[in-house]
């Protein structure tokens, strides 16, 4: 699929931060091969004969420049994959893989009656875990148990962990995290078995836990084997093709993305189970009981070519037809070149190439810079502006290129799917264009705080987002059309400009950002309510005069902890007694009009203070304008509680609030 340009908006950002850093790129999870898109193309799998003769066998690992496997006979595998009671199981090693008819019975436990099953070598060799029965019986049967055998020793012993009413099998070692995974129906005796951990420290072992995003909750997971890329293990969980089936699970970080179902021939109607990656990560085997399979569980082998977590050497293929944006025909001659994304992505972090967020492209150089690329592909398009490019290659994430004289040139991201792939696009080149700059300016010369610009094409509404790269805003707009600029800041007015694209526009634009009056509403902070009107010697709203009252109810109903005080206030003109009556007269009609909005009477206190708080010269019998007298005239808000995120804001003279 083809991504829009706004993906390169917020590229052009984190390229400044890559450029300017001395981490490396994040790495991608693996990306296995084993998957539908590339298995049937890429992976070589066989029966490994020289085991089926030797008889039914699974769970095979390298052991000590050798094989070590699991042999059984009678019955195989039983309910929940346990192993079955009726039928002899043992481990086989054979010290040259070449001649594995000459092989032994390993026997850690010793004794005839022991059980053995399958097993697993710490990253150093030094330690082998094994699957067998436990020593200690739980109403008359034996459950399975790990063990540990020291090979500097040749001494063994239980997990320290093991309980007799529960099954603990199959173990892997996790180098990376320093841990052993196994099976178990720890928790839920005779249940399903999930996969768990326990970590190695140096004071012993840790006690079980469930691996998290892996298992099921109703299936049986079983037969784990860990590599650094990631987990396998085989499943019974719905939607696979057959009983058992093998995922694989990428690491991310501490725990694993969620499962991904294998495909043929990994894969098949029977069960399939106990894969096993060589250390080269190039290939490995399984066990199956597949269509053929008579004599019961085998073991085949397979390859990947030169790795197990790459995707196969297959086709991809971008057909692209471009058209003149202006007059909707095709453009012939336009360059198209595409490049695997990591090789981009390395050049930037190079410092070879750099963004220009201005055009949405690479720096002006881009086209030279991008011919010494070995991994590159191009073509020109033809007169119906169409070409063809097709890779046999690696990577499913490319960046694509149209350049074109007297256009935009183009960048894309295009991202083409598992195994071979074919994609068709048809993309726009316009017009050639203006380079503006626009200038934020603050008239108190403070810095703005989190600026928002936006570029909105009025005859089709595009909106595009124009970025601040070190402090400076530029955008190269498409000749003969009209733009308006909206710039929105923290704590400032959204401020407007209207522009035609054309060639004598000023290069330069300054757009001024005035403060807005922003107070944090809590328990504490004081409002004045400067357009309720009371006139002379009256304690009566005039109608249409409240409309900071109204925005108050407004925001009392959306904070429902709010409780406020409205207090009141005169001038100085009338006797003191009568002052303090008209002005707890203004603060109750105040509440009045409140209460008849809608606001609960309990929530609003009142209080009149009369001319106890003149606020200029105007003392009783002081001479004074009306105007003057009309400043101590008031009615104010005093905040007794307030829930979190409540703002005032003085907005063109009107009090408003707003919640964040």
């Amino acid at each position: 699929m083809m991504k829009n340009s706004q993906f390169f908006q917020s590229l052009a950002l984190w390229s400044a931060f890559l450029i300017g850093s001395h981490l490396p790129l994040l790495a991608q999870n693996p990306i296995i091969i084993l998957d539908h898109g590339n298995a049937p193309h890429i992976v070589e799998i066989e029966e490994w004969k020289d085991f089926t003769l030797l008889g039914p066998s699974f769970s095979l690992i390298n052991y000590k420049e050798g094989l070590l496997w699991v042999s059984y006979e009678g019955a195989g595998l039983g309910g929940r994959y346990l192993m079955n009671e009726k039928g002899r199981f043992s481990l086989k090693f054979a010290k040259n893989q070449g001649n594995i008819n000459n092989n032994i019975d390993l026997q850690p436990l010793g004794g005839e009656k022991s059980v053995y099953g399958p097993a697993a070598l710490s990253f150093d060799q030094s330690k082998l875990f094994f699957t067998a029965n436990q020593q200690r019986g739980w109403q008359g049967r034996s459950r399975l148990g790990i063990y540990i055998l020291d090979e500097s020793t040749q001494k063994t012993s239980p997990l320290p962990f093991i309980q007799a009413r529960y099954n603990y099998m199959h173990p892997t070692w996790d180098e990376v995290e320093n841990r052993l995974i196994f099976a178990s129906d720890l928790g839920s005796e005779g249940q399903q078995m999930d996969l768990y951990f326990t970590v190695k420290h140096s004071t012993g072992w840790s006690e079980p836990v469930k691996l998290s995003g892996i298992n099921s909750g109703t299936a049986n997971d079983v037969f784990p084997h860990i590599t650094r890329e990631g987990l396998f293990f085989s499943s019974d969980r719905p939607g696979g093709p057959g009983g058992l089936d093998i995922y694989f699970s990428a690491r991310n970080q501490e725990s694993f993305d969620p499962p991904k179902l294998l495909a043929a021939p990994f894969n098949s109607s029977s069960d399939d189970f106990s894969i096993y990656i060589n250390a080269e990560g190039s290939g490995g085997h399984l066990t199956s009981n597949r269509t053929g399979s008579k004599t019961g569980d085998k073991i085949f082998k397979f390859g990947c070519g030169l790795s197990c977590f790459h995707e196969g050497n297959v086709s991809k293929t971008l057909d692209v037809s471009v058209i003149c944006a202006d007059l909707k025909v095709p453009l012939r001659g336009v360059e198209v070149i595409k490049i695997p994304e990591p090789t981009f992505f390395k050049l930037i972090r190079s410092g070879n190439l750099g963004f220009d967020p201005v055009q949405n492209i690479l720096n002006l150089d881009v086209k030279t810079i991008l011919e010494t690329v070995s991994s590159q592909t191009k073509c020109l398009t033809s007169r119906e502006g169409r070409c063809l490019l097709e890779s046999r290659t690696n990577e499913k994430n490319f960046m694509v290129f149209l350049m074109a004289e007297g256009r935009q040139p183009i960048m894309r991201n295009i991202q083409f799917g598992d195994g071979f792939d074919h994609i068709s696009e048809e993309l726009e080149m316009e017009a050639d264009c203006k380079l503006i700059t626009v200038a934020l300016v603050c008239p108190e010369d403070d810095s703005i705080k989190d600026a928002v610009v936006i570029l909105e094409d009025l005859a089709s509404s595009d909106r595009d987002t124009i970025l601040n790269i070190n402090g400076v805003y530029q955008k190269c707009i498409a000749l003969g059309r009209q733009f308006i600029i909206t710039v929105e800041a923290s704590g400032r007015k959204e401020v407007q400009k209207i522009v035609q694209a054309t060639n004598v526009i000023p290069k330069n634009l300054e757009l001024w950002l005035e403060k807005e009056e922003v107070e944090i509403v809590r328990e504490g902070t004081l409002l004045e309510l400067e357009n309720i009107y009371y006139e002379y010697n009256s304690y009566l709203i005039s109608p249409g005069a409240a409309v900071e009252l109204d925005e108050l109810a407004a925001i009392m109903t959306k904070d429902s902890t709010m409780v406020i005080e409205l207090r009141a206030h005169t001038d100085s003109r009338g006797s003191e007694l009568y002052n303090l009556q008209l002005s707890q007269k203004r603060a109750q009609s105040a509440k009045d009009h409140l209460v008849y909005v809608g606001i609960d009477a309990d929530r609003i206190r009142t209080v009149g203070l009369g001319e106890s708080q003149i606020r200029n010269h105007c003392r009783p019998g002081v001479p004074c304008s009306e105007e003057e007298h009309a400043f101590n005239r008031r009615t104010e808000v005093a905040i007794l509680q307030a829930g979190e995120g409540v703002r005032a804001i003085r907005e063109n003279g009107l009090l408003r609030f707003i919640i964040y």
